[in-house]
């Protein structure tokens, strides 16, 4: 997902679209004048009732052709290219995360790897999506995508920064939460090289407040991860670094990327070995 990237309703329309019925013409219509791909049997009950008297087999016939892709529970991923596929073809993910999360009661956020992407601080879209929420659930596949829901305490997802999708509400981590958590958790964000590059390009473009940065890491309640954001922030240039100095704890050295055994000189103000992995990871590489 990335916020300088929608999906493209505008394509050229594939030949398929002249075979359509009148009844499949119009629902087309509706959603691309929506830019809606995505169509929920329950939540869009009014638009489809104007379409047709049986919306389920309306969707049903168009899933023969190629058209509209079940994704769970009664919701439809249709190709507004009119373009026949075998499986969903997402430009971006925000229409599978509209798709899984509208319907969620619970409190969930769209963070790490997904989050930096919709942001545009990370360069690659990933093929998963990654989800917090605060019970456990089983992982989805959708197509070629993978969504992964990661379970934290309850109380990390009240209040938290956030930020909601236009058209989706879809509920996505705040650029900062997004870098505090990927710091905190790397393999869920592409690893350390890919967090640290997110964070020099959000200093870069100026996409960050440093101290939203420092609530963020607070709120999180880990002294290791103070320390990492500390040291990140003092290597980019990212001010206000100094507000984290008395949320450090009392033990000794860590690495930079947590479950790596520490090696080399720790760095006295924060405490983080400055190690090859560290020179690895691309801090040093700017």
């Amino acid at each position: 997902m990335n916020v300088t990237q929608e999906v493209d309703l505008s394509c050229n329309i594939h030949p398929m679209m002249s075979s359509l019925t009148e009844t499949e013409t119009k629902l087309f219509d509706l959603l691309r004048t929506a830019r809606q791909p995505m169509v929920d049997l329950r939540a869009d009950r009014a638009l489809l009732a104007s379409v047709s008297k049986k919306p389920s087999n309306l969707l049903y016939r168009l899933h023969k052709k190629g058209l509209a892709h079940p994704i769970q529970r009664g919701r439809f991923f249709v190709q507004l290219d009119g373009q026949p596929t075998p499986r969903p073809r997402f430009a971006t993910l925000d229409p599978l995360a509209d798709a899984l999360l509208r319907r969620f009661e619970s409190p969930y956020l769209v963070s790490w790897h997904s989050a930096l992407w919709r942001h545009g601080i990370t360069d690659q879209q990933s093929l998963r999506l990654h989800v917090a929420v605060p019970m456990r659930k089983r992982p989805a596949q959708v197509g070629r995508v993978m969504v992964d829901f990661i379970t934290v305490p309850p109380e990390k997802l009240v209040g938290v920064d956030q930020t909601i999708l236009r058209r989706t509400g879809v509920r996505v981590a705040t650029v900062e939460k997004a870098l505090v958590d990927s710091l905190s958790r790397p393999e869920l964000a592409g690893g350390m090289s890919t967090v640290i590059s997110a964070f020099q390009q959000a200093c870069t473009e100026e996409r960050l407040s440093s101290r939203r940065l420092v609530e963020c890491a607070i709120a999180m309640d880990s002294p290791m991860l103070n320390r990492r954001l500390g040291y990140l922030m003092d290597e980019i240039g990212i001010p206000d670094s100094d507000s984290l100095l008395p949320f450090l704890g009392r033990k000794h050295g860590v690495a930079l990327v947590p479950g790596m055994t520490p090696e080399g000189k720790a760095n006295s103000k924060w405490r983080i070995y400055e190690d090859e992995v560290t020179v690895g990871a691309g801090l040093h590489q700017r």
